[in-house]
């Protein structure tokens, strides 16, 4: 996912998937200078909506992956 698709997810709601699993939606976006280096993250809800969860957006779709 880009830093254009997160946003957008963000803004409409809807289902995200990482590493196989569903999540509700994606609740924030975080921006972090890490080494020099700019790093977004979202953090996304799970379908109880009882936890969060935070990933690289690189990591994160918006439909399953396989293992292929």
């Amino acid at each position: 996912m880009t830093g254009a698709e997160a946003k957008e997810a963000l803004t409409k709601g809807g289902e995200v998937y990482h590493n196989g699993i569903e999540y509700d939606r994606i609740s924030a976006i975080i921006y972090r200078i890490i080494g020099g280096k700019l790093s977004i993250s979202a953090e996304m809800i799970d379908k109880n909506q009882n936890c969060v969860v935070i990933a690289p957006i690189e990591k994160i779709s918006r439909e399953v992956q396989s293992d292929d």
